[in-house]
């Protein structure tokens, strides 16, 4: 039933070049990894190249997510009635 529809293929492309973003291939595909989840954020259906801002906003917003975990949270609720 394939041949029947209409089928359309996108990608997202995220880019890290040697030796600029890593000289390890799992530095490399991190940060491609990193550079395509920002085209998929932006624009679905386009590439990016890794920039070192890219890193640098994924290990603040993770700083940020630990610490939040880190502390214990107290649920306060305060009811009113508007008669």
């Amino acid at each position: 039933m394939l041949a029947q529809k209409n089928h359309v293929l996108t990608a997202s492309i995220g880019i890290a070049i040697f030796p600029d973003d890593g000289e390890e291939e799992d530095k490399l595909l991190k940060h491609a990894d990193t550079a395509m989840y920002q085209a998929k954020l932006y624009s679905r259906n386009t590439s990016r190249l890794f920039t070192e801002a890219m890193n640098e906003a994924v290990t603040e917003r993770l700083a940020i997510e630990q610490g939040l975990r880190a502390r214990p949270w107290k649920i306060v609720s305060q009811f009113s009635i508007n008669r």
